[in-house]
């Protein structure tokens, strides 16, 4: 199906009058921008439900955030620990909690079986000859 829409917008394309198709890149290029926003909408909004961002970041937030670091220039951790660290992502706000790491209870392991005879090993490739 997809392939049908694409060809169909080819042929449209290719009938538009050249004084027409910067203004029909623009609008593909509004579109793109627009399915680009709603998908950083929902991954914000499932983020801070999930509880794991207390709120979206602000314009503001993102300014300063290029202001101490452009993305350009290496980012150095400043000196601490990372419970400093962790205290500070709190204090700003940027998030609610911290993960916890996963403990796992112990496995418990079957007791082994004593098999008479030889090795299953020996077995399996005596028996691919």
């Amino acid at each position: 199906m997809a392939t049908d829409i694409r060809a169909d917008l080819r042929k449209m394309i290719d009938a538009l009058a050249d004084e027409h198709l910067v203004e029909a890149r623009e609008a593909l290029a509004r579109l793109d921008d627009a399915g680009n926003r709603r998908a950083q909408d929902d991954l914000d909004a499932w983020l801070v439900a999930t509880g794991q961002m207390a709120r979206v970041p602000t314009d503001a937030d993102i300014a300063d955030a290029r202001d101490v670091a452009p993305l350009d220039v290496p980012v150095e951790l400043p000196a601490g620990t990372w419970e400093e660290f962790d205290a500070w992502l709190i204090k700003s706000g940027l998030v609610s909690r911290l993960p916890q790491a996963a403990v796992n209870p112990p496995i418990e392991r079957t007791p082994l079986l004593n098999v008479s005879g030889e090795p299953v090993s020996k077995t399996l490739v005596d028996e691919r000859r």
